[in-house]
């Protein structure tokens, strides 16, 4: 690991603990937490008036806590050239160099370092450099196998031995570059459109045809690069473009969950449901060698993406005029970014029901004011409904 004339000028061991700033950091914080937890519970008859046992809920944890945080100024790792020695919290555990068999995980959160060591007994221990990295730490823990690095090494690999790239290495190596930046561009269009959706939908048919558009696309040029791509993770050689379908497809069902404006969720619950199962079919056939835990977010993703698409399909093609009922209101709530008004009877629903309105018109409506309910059948046969002030 190190050359002799290292060796001999290092002063081993080498400690490493909290300095200064950090020290003084956590003990501000400590204190904090402690005193708001006590101050929670010594005062939570005035804090909390008929519910004093809030001051206990929110007070112990808050004090634990504190202590926790007061109990981290423990921690330390002392380097020797043939071992460590980790005390955290209440723990302190020493390994020697060679039962370390690779380390992981390697992070940085808040100027610490963290890295997790994996042990050759099969136990993994997570230590941390307590915001003193130096050389020597580096040093110290680079000569051990990676398991990040080495998982890069083996896709690279496998890259790089996929024939659907083409005939000989120069001609993959280069494909492969090409490949990279068309769906580096791909993927930021696909997180654009997704914050466009998410944060400000409008136009709002452009905004979810474009959304429902780009997994439709990724799903075709996985289909085109014959073994090249791959809607998921990247996996046995192939390229992924999930940037671009991804984050578009499950924001088709939140702008749905969002502006929900269905008669009965039954209905459109069960037709989304068998419109997402059906798109997984072709997916299912283009991508037969993902793992388990994936399958998983590509069901979901499918299924998203089929319910709000058909439920924004059946507002948008929906020709029908609607039904107009005028119904009164009878409680309100502003609480929310989507707002519940409970109103009378109207279309299928019973008096005591609550229609979905956003949270300016939700301000502008008073108890006992009449609003009209627009009920439509539904292009799909999904009745949906609109409101506005009646005319």
């Amino acid at each position: 690991m190190f050359d002799e004339d290292d060796e001999g000028a290092i002063a081993w061991p080498r400690i490493y603990r909290f300095g200064p700033a950090w020290t003084v950091g956590i003990v501000v914080m400590s204190v904090a937490f402690v005193a708001g937890g006590v101050a929670s519970i010594v005062f939570r008859t005035q804090a909390f008036g008929h519910a004093p046992a809030l001051g206990w809920f929110f007070g112990m944890p808050a004090f634990i806590l504190g202590l926790a945080v007061f109990l981290t100024l423990r921690g330390r790792l002392i380097l020797h050239e043939n071992r460590l020695e980790y005390r955290a919290f209440f723990t302190s555990r020493t390994v020697r160099r060679d039962e370390i068999r690779r380390t992981s995980r390697l992070r940085q959160t808040y100027g610490l370092w963290g890295l997790t060591l994996e042990l050759s007994y099969g136990r993994k221990t997570r230590i941390s450099d307590f915001g003193r990295m130096d050389q020597i730490f580096a040093r110290w823990f680079d000569a051990f196998p990676n398991a990040e690095a080495e998982a890069e090494a083996a896709a690279a690999d496998a890259l790089l031995a996929n024939s659907a790239f083409g005939g000989d290495e120069d001609t993959r190596r280069a494909a492969i570059v090409r490949d990279a930046g068309w769906i580096t561009w791909l993927g930021r269009l696909g997180w654009a459109a997704g914050v466009w959706g998410f944060v400000y939908p409008h136009p709002y048919s452009i905004c979810l045809f474009t959304l429902l558009a780009l997994p439709a696309a990724a799903f075709v040029l996985v289909l085109l690069s014959r073994g090249r791509w791959t809607l998921a993770e990247a996996s046995e050689g192939r390229l992924s473009l999930a940037g671009m379908a991804a984050l578009p497809a499950m924001m088709v069902g939140l702008r749905e969950l969002l502006d929900d404006g269905l008669v009965d969720w039954r209905v459109g619950a069960l037709a989304g449901g068998i419109a997402g199962l059906v798109l997984f079919l072709p997916v299912l056939a283009v991508e037969r060698r993902l793992k388990p835990g994936v399958w998983l977010v590509v069901v979901a993703a499918c299924l998203l993406y089929g319910w709000g698409g058909l439920l924004f399909l059946n507002r948008h093609f929906d020709t029908a005029p609607g039904k107009v009922y005028p119904v009164r209101v009878l409680d309100k709530s502003t609480d929310k970014e989507a707002d519940p008004l409970t109103v009378t009877t109207w279309a299928t629903r019973p008096s005591g029901n609550e229609i979905r309105v956003d949270h300016v018109f939700a301000r502008k409506v008073k108890l006992g004011d009449t609003i009209c309910v627009f009920a439509y059948p539904g292009a799909l046969r999904i009745p949906w409904y609109q409101y506005d002030v009646c005319k």
